[in-house]
Protein backbone atom coordinates (compact mmCIF):
# COMPACT_ATOMS: atom_id res chain seq x y z
CA UNK A 1 0.00 0.00 0.00
CA UNK A 2 2.84 2.40 0.83
CA UNK A 3 4.51 1.62 -2.51
CA UNK A 4 1.30 2.45 -4.39
CA UNK A 5 0.97 5.72 -2.46
CA UNK A 6 4.58 6.74 -3.32
CA UNK A 7 4.01 5.89 -6.99
CA UNK A 8 0.82 8.00 -7.14
CA UNK A 9 2.57 10.84 -5.34
CA UNK A 10 5.39 10.81 -7.94
CA UNK A 11 2.84 10.86 -10.75
CA UNK A 12 1.02 13.79 -9.11
CA UNK A 13 4.33 15.65 -8.72
CA UNK A 14 5.11 15.03 -12.39
CA UNK A 15 1.65 16.22 -13.48
CA UNK A 16 2.00 19.32 -11.31
CA UNK A 17 5.38 20.05 -12.88
CA UNK A 18 3.87 19.71 -16.38
CA UNK A 19 1.00 22.02 -15.38
CA UNK A 20 3.43 24.66 -14.05
CA UNK A 21 5.52 24.40 -17.21
CA UNK A 22 2.49 24.79 -19.49
CA UNK A 23 1.31 27.76 -17.39
CA UNK A 24 4.75 29.37 -17.77
CA UNK A 25 4.79 28.73 -21.54
CA UNK A 26 1.30 30.25 -21.78
CA UNK A 27 2.48 33.36 -19.94
CA UNK A 28 5.55 33.66 -22.19
CA UNK A 29 3.41 33.34 -25.33
CA UNK A 30 1.04 36.04 -24.08
CA UNK A 31 3.97 38.33 -23.30
CA UNK A 32 5.46 37.78 -26.77
CA UNK A 33 2.06 38.48 -28.34
CA UNK A 34 1.77 41.75 -26.43
CA UNK A 35 5.31 42.74 -27.47
CA UNK A 36 4.41 42.09 -31.12
CA UNK A 37 1.24 44.17 -30.76
CA UNK A 38 3.27 46.99 -29.25
CA UNK A 39 5.78 46.87 -32.13
CA UNK A 40 2.99 46.92 -34.72
CA UNK A 41 1.17 49.79 -33.03
CA UNK A 42 4.44 51.73 -32.67
CA UNK A 43 5.17 51.34 -36.39
CA UNK A 44 1.60 52.36 -37.28
CA UNK A 45 1.93 55.39 -35.01
CA UNK A 46 5.19 56.40 -36.67
CA UNK A 47 3.56 56.06 -40.09
CA UNK A 48 0.57 58.14 -39.05
CA UNK A 49 2.83 60.74 -37.47
CA UNK A 50 4.64 61.14 -40.80
CA UNK A 51 1.36 62.21 -42.39
CA UNK A 52 0.09 64.28 -39.48
CA UNK A 53 3.25 66.35 -39.01
CA UNK A 54 3.05 67.78 -42.54
CA UNK A 55 1.53 71.23 -43.16
CA UNK A 56 -2.06 71.23 -44.37
CA UNK A 57 -2.10 71.25 -48.15
CA UNK A 58 0.60 68.57 -48.22
CA UNK A 59 -0.99 66.52 -45.45
CA UNK A 60 -4.37 66.16 -47.15
CA UNK A 61 -2.70 65.35 -50.46
CA UNK A 62 -0.53 62.67 -48.78
CA UNK A 63 -3.54 61.09 -47.10
CA UNK A 64 -5.47 61.08 -50.38
CA UNK A 65 -2.52 59.46 -52.21
CA UNK A 66 -2.18 56.85 -49.45
CA UNK A 67 -5.86 55.99 -49.81
CA UNK A 68 -5.62 55.82 -53.62
CA UNK A 69 -2.60 53.51 -53.51
CA UNK A 70 -3.99 51.15 -50.85
CA UNK A 71 -7.37 50.87 -52.63
CA UNK A 72 -5.75 50.09 -55.97
CA UNK A 73 -5.04 46.44 -55.07
CA UNK A 74 -5.71 44.31 -51.99
CA UNK A 75 -2.14 42.94 -52.07
CA UNK A 76 -0.59 46.37 -51.50
CA UNK A 77 0.72 46.86 -47.97
CA UNK A 78 1.88 49.97 -46.19
CA UNK A 79 5.17 50.03 -44.24
CA UNK A 80 7.78 52.45 -43.03
CA UNK A 81 11.17 52.29 -44.70
CA UNK A 82 13.91 54.93 -44.82
CA UNK A 83 11.75 57.03 -42.45
CA UNK A 84 9.07 57.48 -45.14
CA UNK A 85 5.89 55.57 -46.13
CA UNK A 86 6.66 52.74 -48.53
CA UNK A 87 4.10 50.59 -50.29
CA UNK A 88 4.77 46.96 -51.16
CA UNK A 89 3.06 44.60 -53.58
CA UNK A 90 3.43 40.98 -52.45
CA UNK A 91 6.60 41.87 -50.47
CA UNK A 92 8.18 43.70 -53.43
CA UNK A 93 8.80 47.44 -53.32
CA UNK A 94 6.15 49.28 -55.32
CA UNK A 95 6.13 52.98 -54.50
CA UNK A 96 6.71 55.62 -51.84
CA UNK A 97 5.56 59.06 -50.76
CA UNK A 98 8.15 61.61 -49.72
CA UNK A 99 8.09 65.24 -48.67
CA UNK A 100 11.43 66.95 -49.30
CA UNK A 101 11.81 70.71 -48.76
CA UNK A 102 8.07 71.37 -49.13
CA UNK A 103 7.95 69.25 -52.31
CA UNK A 104 5.67 66.24 -52.44
CA UNK A 105 7.10 63.33 -54.41
CA UNK A 106 5.41 60.14 -55.53
CA UNK A 107 8.08 57.59 -56.34
CA UNK A 108 7.63 54.35 -58.21
CA UNK A 109 10.11 51.52 -57.64
CA UNK A 110 11.10 48.54 -59.74
CA UNK A 111 12.33 45.98 -57.22
CA UNK A 112 15.64 44.33 -58.08
CA UNK A 113 14.40 40.99 -56.73
CA UNK A 114 12.17 40.34 -59.74
CA UNK A 115 15.22 39.60 -61.88
CA UNK A 116 17.28 36.43 -61.51
CA UNK A 117 20.59 36.82 -59.70
CA UNK A 118 23.71 36.49 -61.82
CA UNK A 119 27.30 36.15 -60.65
CA UNK A 120 29.28 39.37 -60.91
CA UNK A 121 26.22 41.55 -61.52
CA UNK A 122 24.97 43.71 -58.67
CA UNK A 123 21.48 44.97 -59.37
CA UNK A 124 19.86 48.00 -57.78
CA UNK A 125 16.26 49.08 -57.45
CA UNK A 126 15.14 51.42 -60.24
CA UNK A 127 13.29 54.48 -59.03
CA UNK A 128 11.33 57.21 -60.76
CA UNK A 129 9.56 60.08 -59.07
CA UNK A 130 6.85 62.57 -59.92
CA UNK A 131 6.54 65.89 -58.16
CA UNK A 132 2.93 66.51 -57.16
CA UNK A 133 1.48 69.95 -56.54
CA UNK A 134 -0.72 69.66 -53.42
CA UNK A 135 -2.77 72.69 -54.47
CA UNK A 136 -3.71 71.17 -57.86
CA UNK A 137 -5.64 68.04 -58.78
CA UNK A 138 -3.83 64.74 -58.23
CA UNK A 139 -2.76 63.25 -61.59
CA UNK A 140 -4.75 60.04 -61.07
CA UNK A 141 -4.34 58.73 -64.62
CA UNK A 142 -0.52 58.89 -64.38
CA UNK A 143 -0.33 57.39 -60.88
CA UNK A 144 -2.79 54.57 -61.56
CA UNK A 145 -1.12 53.83 -64.89
CA UNK A 146 2.29 53.51 -63.24
CA UNK A 147 0.88 51.30 -60.48
CA UNK A 148 -0.85 49.02 -63.03
CA UNK A 149 2.35 48.79 -65.06
CA UNK A 150 4.50 47.76 -62.07
CA UNK A 151 1.92 45.31 -60.72
CA UNK A 152 1.66 43.71 -64.16
CA UNK A 153 5.48 43.43 -64.27
CA UNK A 154 5.56 41.86 -60.79
CA UNK A 155 2.84 39.36 -61.68
CA UNK A 156 4.81 38.23 -64.76
CA UNK A 157 7.97 37.51 -62.75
Amino acid sequence: MVLLYKCNFKILQFLLLIFKFSFLVNRINKALYLIDLFKISRIETQLNNYYLKQPEPIQSCLLALKDIILRHDKNITHQRKFQIPFFYYKDKKLCYLWVNKKKLLFGIVEDKNIYPKKDGIKRKDKMESIQIDPNADIPLDIILGLLKEKIKLYNKS
